[in-house]
């Protein structure tokens, strides 16, 4: 319930639903692109620094809310989709190129969570544009 009235307050802020969605879809990516916690909160800074006109509260709201709550299951999914991309990886025990490995590991995650961030970016765009539409169009009557 807490989370809902939370979602109520940034979608009926007095900006345009452009701009509080936009904020939010960059702090969704900034949430989900960054493995290392505490990593995503000095993107979000570095990102209000660079999009100025980006609603702050909304870019920062997924940030905290989404924080590990979400992101450590959308990464075996982000793993996964590099598994598509790239192939099945298989994993040599005891073999001398582990550097090998860790390229093959790291290449499909980078570049499945990467999919994954700017899809749910785009997907929660779209979602909390619309509520913020319809909030405040209801408001305004």
């Amino acid at each position: 319930m807490k989370l809902k009235k939370e979602f109520k307050k940034i979608v009926s802020m007095n900006e345009s639903p452009h701009a509080i969605a936009s904020g939010f879809a960059v702090g969704t990516f900034v949430e989900m692109i960054t493995p290392i916690p505490g990593f995503d909160f000095l993107l979000a800074f570095v990102a209000i620094l660079l999009f100025p006109k980006l609603n702050r509260i909304s870019l920062l709201a997924p940030v905290v809310v989404l924080n590990s709550a979400i992101t450590w299951p959308i990464y075996g999914l982000s793993y996964k989709i590099g598994d598509v991309l790239f192939g099945a990886s298989s994993f040599d025990k005891y073999d001398a190129a582990l550097l090998n490995n860790v390229f093959d590991v790291s290449r499909r995650f980078i570049i499945g969570n990467f999919i994954v961030s700017v899809a749910m970016a785009v997907l929660f765009y779209f979602i909390v544009y619309l509520f913020a539409r319809i909030y405040q169009n209801r408001n305004k009557k």
